[in-house]
């Protein structure tokens, strides 16, 4: 499954993550990681010779300047605690607003602490786990799961995936 969703997945693509009617829109760099439980000789050629326990994703780079648009996270994993619900927007690479319904004093100290230009994120990962559920620290590898990593981990609930125009997840399920 991974290759197949990777081959969907590639550099310059353009991409929208969709969840709570909110949409954020970004471009894929070059970056990609595939843990798919399984190692094959292309791994093992590459220096990728190990895999996660429990395995299950694929990770793209995105092209940082290019995140615009809003995204709405659950259970963000930052190093100073967790949050059940954040919502971020950004122009052209930058984070113009943040809000959290559940604990807006721990998200502000959290964003000033970050300097701007990290104030964004970096990678998407796409779950492709089938045996996992929700739950902390695992949901980035749950099948159909959306996560952003950069200045935090955050993964949406029921997310969609389009890239060049193609929905690959569909409210939180693998559609390739």
């Amino acid at each position: 499954m991974g290759m197949k969703l990777a081959r969907q997945i590639e550099r310059g693509a353009r991409v929208t993550v969709r969840a709570e009617n909110e949409a954020l829109n970004f471009v894929l760099g070059a970056e990609e990681e595939i843990d798919d439980g399984m190692i094959d000789r292309t791994d093992v050629a590459a220096g990728n010779s190990m895999t996660n326990i429990p395995p299950g994703y694929l990770a793209r780079e995105i092209v940082k300047e290019t995140v615009s648009g809003a995204v709405r996270l659950h259970a963000p994993l930052p190093r100073l605690g967790t949050s059940a619900d954040i919502r971020l927007e950004f122009a052209r690479g930058r984070l113009k607003t943040w809000k959290s319904e559940e604990n807006q004093e721990w998200l502000d100290a959290l964003v000033r602490m970050l300097p701007e230009e990290h104030r964004t994120f970096s990678d998407i990962v796409v779950g492709l786990n089938p045996s996992l559920n929700y739950g902390y620290a695992q949901d980035r590898l749950v099948e159909g799961a959306i996560t952003l990593f950069g200045m935090f981990q955050g993964t949406t609930r029921k997310g969609s995936l389009e890239v060049n125009g193609r929905l690959l997840v569909e409210e939180g399920k693998l559609v390739v």
